[in-house]
């Protein structure tokens, strides 16, 4: 027990006695015991070990705020009777299960952190009995929901990881939260196991990680290898710092949601790295993704053929200024309906906005969908360029339409020919996209 639960508990014990105190006494040992409460909540936390003896304060506070007495014994009796037990109860609780504090190698105590997780055992489902007294449904798995302390908040002093420090996690499938609010940690983590890895969400939140570079020069890459690991990687939502910025190409994404996994990390380009080895075939949705980042790295070759949203994807995110016309090859996902604002606020130049809307026109005509889809309504800069009928890939080479796409180009005098952008982007207004 820590100074706190003495003092707190040593109140509680203290009001078995109230009724031979003085009313003025009375009122100041309340008075304390609300001061020391205060302090214990600012200082400690909320701890759901101490509620009992919050339920004794108020209920003692209403007994003398009212000045109630009585004279029937077995009242008194009650009264003495619920304050022992509140406090026993208290006691036991802080005994049992006690706020745990995590010391350091040079004995400095470090904050405690705290949360609650939902634990779902999938592998094995509750008693039939359970289910029944329970009133749950059949077929039920087991859930646990796990208290977790973890020395981790602004003002620890652990900031960084040596080469021998690397944890054993062969069999870890989350590090959600592992160093969140750390703010100091910025050590080198590359050489993590991550065989079983799946989620890093929150990993680095409020942190300074960088992958062990402090002058911010991207020159660690954060490559971490997934040969043996089967699924990929489900979460990484907020897995960084604001100030990240290193190459993570090597990281093999499962099926996975990328809504705002790096959104607002304003350093961000891959330490300018190419992204295009992500196998991003099972992405689901990049929904404000890179929003205001810094990105601007080759990301042409993307199988983008199960995202359902790429709204406000690079919104905001003024460096970028990439022609995504190759995301033709793999084509859209049937049930594919909004690309609204997706390059507000780039640089994507009058060509490079043409030639990717010609790229998605040709897969849209190639696979008969998806059509009436909420898309980019013009170019950041400059208007759709409907005369045009070259493309221009990001090395600056420039082919024909017709050339690039060779068959799946509607080429047919007698029936459908497209002669250039706009005979392309017509072809999507008619089926219903708002570009």
């Amino acid at each position: 027990m820590d100074f706190f639960d003495i003092l707190i508990i040593g109140f509680g014990f203290t009001t078995l006695f109230f009724q031979r105190f003085t009313p003025t006494t009375q009122k100041i040992l309340l008075s304390t015991f609300l001061i020391t409460i205060i302090t214990q909540l600012i200082f400690v936390g909320l701890r759901w070990q101490y509620y009992l003896i919050y339920i004794l304060f108020f209920l003692r506070s209403l007994i003398t705020l009212f000045d109630y007495k009585s004279s029937k014994k077995y009242v008194r009796f009650l009264i003495s009777f619920k304050t022992f037990t509140l406090t026993l109860a208290t006691t036991v609780l802080l005994y049992v299960f006690p706020v745990p504090s995590f010391e350091s190698q040079a004995g400095a105590l470090y904050s405690v952190g705290y949360s609650e997780e939902l634990v779902v055992i999938e592998s094995r489902l509750n008693h039939v009995e359970f289910i029944e007294i329970s009133n749950l449904q059949e077929q039920t798995q087991r859930e646990l929901l796990v208290d977790v302390y973890y020395p981790s908040n602004e003002d620890t002093s652990f900031n960084q990881i040596s080469a021998t420090d690397n944890p054993i996690s062969d069999n870890v499938s989350t590090m959600k939260g592992m160093f969140r609010q750390a703010t100091y940690f910025n050590s080198d983590v590359s050489g993590f196991n991550v065989d079983s890895l799946t989620t890093t969400e929150n990993m680095f939140y409020l942190t300074a990680f960088n992958n062990g570079d402090s002058g911010n020069n991207s020159l660690n890459p954060l490559s971490w290898d997934f040969t043996n690991n089967t699924t990929g990687l489900s979460n990484i939502s907020n897995m960084f710092p604001v100030s990240f910025n290193q190459d993570i190409s090597s990281f093999k994404l499962g099926s996975i949601n990328l809504q705002f996994a790096f959104m607002d990390k304003t350093a961000f380009d891959n330490g300018g790295q190419s992204l295009n080895t992500w196998d991003t075939s099972g992405v689901t949705s990049f929904f404000r993704t890179f929003r205001n980042t810094a990105l601007n790295q080759n990301i042409y070759s993307w199988d983008v053929s199960s995202v359902t949203t790429f709204k406000e994807m690079f919104r905001a995110t003024s460096a970028f200024n990439q022609n995504l016309s190759d995301w033709y090859v793999n084509g859209f996902n049937s049930s594919l309906l909004d690309m609204s604002t997706m390059f507000y606020q780039t640089t994507m130049t009058q060509e490079q906005f043409t030639d990717t809307i010609v790229g998605w026109a040709v897969a849209v005509h190639r696979d008969s969908g998806p059509y009436s889809v909420n898309a980019a309504t013009s170019a950041p800069i400059n208007s759709f360029d409907a005369t045009r009928t070259q493309d221009t890939d990001n090395s600056g080479n420039s082919v024909d339409y017709s050339t690039k796409y060779g068959s799946d180009w509607p080429s047919n005098p007698a029936g459908e020919n497209w002669t250039n952008a706009g005979d392309a982007r017509q072809f999507l207004l008619d089926n219903s996209w708002s570009v």
